[in-house]
């Protein structure tokens, strides 16, 4: 009878708990902390640090997009020095920001913020790379330079699209577009000839150093040689 009742005290839900016991005994508050995995939330000096670089990242590779749109790879000579001032910026931020997306990531787990500044510089190079920024930055210049091009004499220099033109000249019954500087070798612009290139030798005196290399249709890329 004993051992009967001894089970079924051992088997009461309702008894106390060893923990329970002991504080009734030693007469302290025991207090039971469980892990719930949750991490303290960044403080605004962290966010507001990784939302300024991350909007600086986004501004320095939006601004080289336009450039390398506006000008392309192979004339970015005439804007070496703007190119290179925004590709130190940017090499400088993206080597801030590891370190400051380490703090965040071990102490406050911010995946999602952590990864915006990777996302725009991929995106960035990517669209770079493929040439589909200089290809969007041509299709937006197309058509108000081909507008510009059906009265020739009377256009002006200015931005047409993207592309800052420096002048406007009547060439050989056709439209010149000079948006570089003219550097040996370098590509200087873009020619109009709906009637088909100009042959060698009948450029006016002074200026037969200009090549031209068919692009699309009736427009041809110009370059100079000295």
């Amino acid at each position: 009878m004993t051992c009967a009742a001894a089970d079924v005290k051992g088997n009461d839900k309702t008894a106390p708990s060893r923990l329970e016991h002991v504080g009734r005994v030693t007469g302290e508050n025991v207090t039971i902390r469980r892990k719930t995995g949750t991490r303290k939330p960044a403080p605004p000096w962290w966010t507001h640090w990784a939302g300024s670089t991350a909007l600086l990242i986004g501004l320095c590779c939006a601004a080289l997009l336009f450039l390398c749109a506006a000008a392309g790879w192979a004339a970015m000579a005439g804007e070496l020095m703007t190119a290179l001032f925004g590709f130190v910026i940017l090499f400088g931020l993206c080597v801030m920001w590891p370190v400051l997306t380490t703090i965040g990531v071990i102490r406050y787990r911010t995946y999602l913020i952590s990864l915006i500044a990777p996302i725009l510089v991929l995106g960035f190079l990517a669209g770079v790379g493929s040439g589909f920024v200089e290809t969007a930055g041509w299709r937006v210049s197309k058509g108000p330079m081909e507008r510009a091009a059906a009265n020739c004499a009377d256009a002006d220099r200015g931005l047409y699209g993207v592309y800052l033109v420096h002048s406007v000249e009547e060439r050989n019954r056709g439209c010149l577009f000079t948006t570089n500087n003219y550097t040996d070798g370098a590509e200087v612009g873009y020619a109009y000839f709906p009637n088909g290139v100009p042959s060698r030798g009948s450029e006016p005196p002074g200026i037969s150093h200009l090549v031209y290399e068919p692009f699309e249709g009736p427009w041809h890329k110009v370059f100079y040689h000295s």
